[in-house]
């Protein structure tokens, strides 16, 4: 049949009107003059002394065929209409056939259904869920439509149904219209989590393409209706993402006057309106994504294209005027990116101000190397940024108020790291607690100096440190309290972008050094959430970009015990000047003290040494109950915890410290005895 309406992708028989219109000839009918490139004839189904009958061919090369004065008369299907001119004039409709030889796309079996279903899903960023919003149905011919599902039980059995009537039975079932749906990228939560991680994206022309790449383990996305329906609110998802784009047209040449090529570029146009640089690119083999991948080629095979290159080969396909348009293209391009560079140079401009210099080395040598200065002795240089990870619900925040009880009264760092009192204040802003908890905390401190203490409460509020008036504010109110130690609590909540994004929380640590370095602070203590950890892992990391780690110049790891004493506290430090092994605190309940345990050891060690009185308590045990020595397995299986080799460590040490004693048994066994030694004054240890 002769479609009224059908994708621009199909291919068409380019001898096809010329066929058509020589048949209307022989048939009697009268061309009239032309109007800008359709071709008025006589309708032959009609008394016609007007030519109503327009011929013309669409910019996607199918034909356009129509008659104003058969649709004006009433009739409800215009494609009816052209059934009926082309039997009156003889052509056969079925029988056309494309450059290929292939069959020209049948109308829509609405009855059989689709071929293919292509959900679009949307994410919403807010609350990390994603909802259906509506489908694309390809049918048999490359034939498209933008549908929305709806599903109902009848009689116990699923059935798809469409809101204006359109159904079917089975697994499949649309409406026809999407009207009132706002249209979204395919993809559009893949999209998102990957512009958020920095990871790139891959825009193509189909929903097929799309596919297509995700088999080769790459994001990709496409907008719905093909080409030239990209829109500019598609674009704003990209905005202020550091992740590279690269958008991969179909290569649709002059016989299709370069559709492809002109949307590649109109979405790269798109995406540079709002400062996002995106690189355009081909199939080494074919003319789309599917065709390139089919050939057997990967992701890193696609050929780069040169934008202005294309810009002039598809104007080339125009008309007269082909010249002027791609010099006002040019123009426009040229416009974009001097406007995109000066924007760029403006916003990194802002705030800047010319570092202070000393003069060379030789002059900085003369004058003399100065020692290296500690604020918290062991843990924290002068001048350092300290980033404090901490498990969660892990006393944290009582970690945080020791150092600030210790700054401000002097008294050593978990009674053991003297520190050298800043000449100021020490501020603690708090994104956490509510204030009222946060005050009877501080209260319950008893600090000797609270004049010196300046906490603000910020739960509930943003602070928004990219923004030149909040920065502005905090150096102000740092300055006007004479702050010297500036505890952030947590970063989480204070920060207010992308946690994941290197990018975004580089800028805001930038603002922190920014206000740090124009308040006068020495030191800077960001207290940060870790993510999820095993109980053996050594180090702990906070959750989040990596760029925190860079940023800092010390990093503190805060963890909980283990099953040996899960009330105590651990902590380790490492970093420039910086290399504290790790150390276990206790807490003091009345004054919400850490200090650190007299003749403890690390997590391992204390894990290690409850061990060992586990392993002499199951000998003791096991022999006053039958009078008979444990064999090495036995003992080993009545460690109910650790692994092998921490079993064994434990035996080891139990024998060493006199708990246990061994002798050899039959066949190269080992028999396990009760020691000289009582490990009662371990267990006493470990409990305190």
């Amino acid at each position: 049949m002769i479609p009224l309406r059908t994708n621009s992708g199909s291919l068409y028989n380019p001898q096809f009107l010329a066929d058509f219109e020589k048949a209307l000839l022989e048939h009697g009918s009268k061309r009239g003059s032309d109007s800008s490139g359709t071709h008025m004839w006589q309708c032959p189904i009609h008394e016609d002394s007007q030519q109503s009958l327009a011929v013309s061919e669409g910019k996607d090369g199918k034909p356009l065929i129509h008659c104003h004065a058969c649709s004006s008369g009433g009739d409800a299907k215009p494609w009816a209409v052209v059934e009926k001119i082309a039997k009156a004039i003889g052509v056969d409709t079925e029988a056309r056939f494309n450059g290929n030889g292939s069959k020209v796309a049948p109308p829509i079996d609405w009855a059989t259904g689709p071929d293919e279903i292509y959900d679009y899903r949307h994410l919403d960023p807010a609350t990390g869920k994603t909802s259906y919003l509506f489908s694309v149905l390809r049918f048999p011919g490359k034939q498209f439509r933008q549908v929305v599902k709806k599903r109902q039980v009848v009689n116990g059995r699923t059935v798809h149904t469409a809101r204006n009537g359109w159904e079917w039975r089975g697994d499949k079932g649309v409406v026809k219209s999407i009207k009132g749906v706002e249209p979204i990228i395919y993809r559009q939560p893949r999209v998102y989590r990957a512009l958020r991680d920095g990871n790139p994206v891959y825009i193509v022309e189909g929903e097929r393409d799309v596919h297509t790449l995700e088999g080769l383990g790459v994001v990709a996305t496409c907008n719905p209706g093909g080409a030239g329906k990209w829109k500019p609110e598609f674009s704003n998802l990209f905005a202020g993402s550091a992740s590279p784009v690269f958008i991969i047209p179909d290569m649709d040449g002059p016989a299709k006057h370069f559709v492809g090529e002109r949307h590649g570029l109109a979405v790269a146009d798109s995406l540079l309106a709002i400062g996002v640089e995106a690189k355009l690119l081909r199939a080494a083999q074919g003319k789309d994504a599917t065709d390139h991948v089919t050939a057997g080629l990967g992701v890193g095979e696609f050929v780069a294209l040169d934008r202005l290159a294309l810009a002039q080969m598809t104007d080339a396909g125009d008309s007269a005027d082909s010249d002027a348009k791609h010099l006002d293209r040019v123009r426009t391009m040229k416009d974009n990116e001097r406007a995109r560079a000066q924007a760029k140079a403006e916003l990194a401009s802002e705030g800047w101000e010319p570092p202070p210099f000393h003069g060379s080395l030789e002059k900085a040598l003369i004058t003399g190397v100065p020692d290296a200065e500690y604020t918290i002795e062991a843990l924290m240089p002068r001048g350092a940024n300290v980033l404090l990870n901490a498990q969660w619900k892990k006393g944290k925040t009582t970690a945080a108020l020791n150092l600030a009880r210790s700054l401000t009264d002097g008294t050593p760092v978990f009674g053991a790291y003297p520190v050298d009192l800043p000449i100021g204040g020490v501020a603690w802003w708090n994104a956490e607690m509510d204030d009222r908890t946060a005050l009877r905390w501080l209260d319950e401190m008893a600090f000797a100096k609270a004049d010196r203490v300046f906490p603000l409460g910020l739960r509930g509020y943003r602070v928004p440190l990219g923004a030149a008036v909040v920065r502005d504010w905090a150096v102000e109110w740092l300055r006007s309290n004479n702050v010297k130690v500036w505890i952030l609590d947590p970063f989480g909540t204070l920060y207010d972008g992308e946690e994941n994004s290197n990018s975004e929380v580089r800028e805001w640590l930038k603002a922190v050094d920014e206000i740090k370095r124009r308040a006068s602070v020495d030191n800077v203590i960001l207290v940060a959430h870790t993510g999820h950890m095993g109980d053996d892992e050594a180090q702990v990391r906070a959750r989040g970009a990596a760029r925190l780690m860079d940023w800092a110049d010390a990093i503190w790891s805060y963890r909980a015990g283990n099953d040996a004493n899960p009330e105590r506290r651990y902590l380790s430090a490492y970093g420039r000047d910086v290399n504290l092994p790790e150390v276990a605190l206790d807490f003091g309940a009345p004054t919400r003290s850490l200090t650190v345990a007299a003749g403890a050891g690390s997590r391992s060690a204390d894990r290690r040494e409850a061990l060992a009185v586990e392993a002499a308590e199951a000998v003791i045990e096991h022999h006053r109950a039958t009078g008979e020595p444990m064999t090495k397995t036995a003992l080993e299986n009545a460690l109910e915890r650790g692994k092998a080799s921490d079993k064994r460590a434990a035996i080891s040490a139990a024998i060493l410290a006199g708990w246990v004693r061994v002798e050899s048994g039959g066949n190269r066994s080992l028999l396990h005895y009760p020691g000289n030694e009582s490990p009662n004054h371990m267990r006493i240890k470990l409990a305190e």
